[in-house]
């Protein structure tokens, strides 16, 4: 989603979380249990497709996913649930910030 700058911002969820709001202004922060669990698996699906679009690499990252929600599928306990959403969110995160800060670095001219 194009943002005033021109840069994409994040996808779904991380996109409210990265301004700080949820989607209701009246909250401070997203919280796991904020979250559709099916959106977030969408969500990290289109990361790994903007990544590495049809290559063998984001195969392997899409492959990568599956495998951990579906062995995860069975879990009901809400605890854990936050757990391992917080996970796939700080995965998406990191990688939102490791690209900032390597086009960042680019633009100053420095590796």
């Amino acid at each position: 989603v194009p943002s005033a700058r021109g840069v994409k911002s994040a996808p779904g969820p991380l996109r409210a979380a990265s301004r700080g709001m949820a989607d209701d202004s009246d909250q401070a922060m997203m919280r796991p249990e904020d979250i559709d669990t099916r959106k977030l698996y969408r969500d990290c699906l289109r990361l790994s497709y903007h990544i590495a679009a049809q290559s063998a690499k984001g195969d392997a990252m899409r492959t990568m996913i599956r495998a951990s929600f579906k062995a995860n599928v069975g879990v009901e306990d809400e605890v854990e649930i936050n757990k391992l959403k917080m996970r796939a969110i700080l995965g998406i995160q990191n990688y939102v910030i490791h690209e900032s800060t390597r086009k960042a670095m680019a633009r100053r001219g420095k590796p």
